[in-house]
């Protein structure tokens, strides 16, 4: 699935990641499969991130994405790697 990275709170590890199908989801800094300071540096500067990202939509605490890289970035490959 796809989607916008909706919040970040980089020095708090998690964001949230607003989905294709209108679902917010939440991710940990562990469920980013990148470089998670670029990351907060480009949301930092305004930039609109779109990521990939498997849904949970089960998860005991709500909606939750793992491997979440993001979409057409070089490093976007790795997502089969995990």
């Amino acid at each position: 699935m796809t989607g916008n990275v909706k919040k970040l709170m980089g020095d708090k590890s998690f964001g949230f990641i607003w989905g294709e199908n209108g679902t917010q989801y939440f991710f940990h800094r562990n469920d980013y499969l990148g470089h998670w300071q670029d990351l907060c540096d480009d949301f930092q500067r305004g930039a609109t991130i779109k990521v990939e990202f498997q849904p949970l939509d089960r998860h005991p605490k709500g909606p939750r994405a793992e491997n979440v890289g993001r979409e057409n970035f070089p490093d976007a490959a790795r997502l089969s790697t995990r």
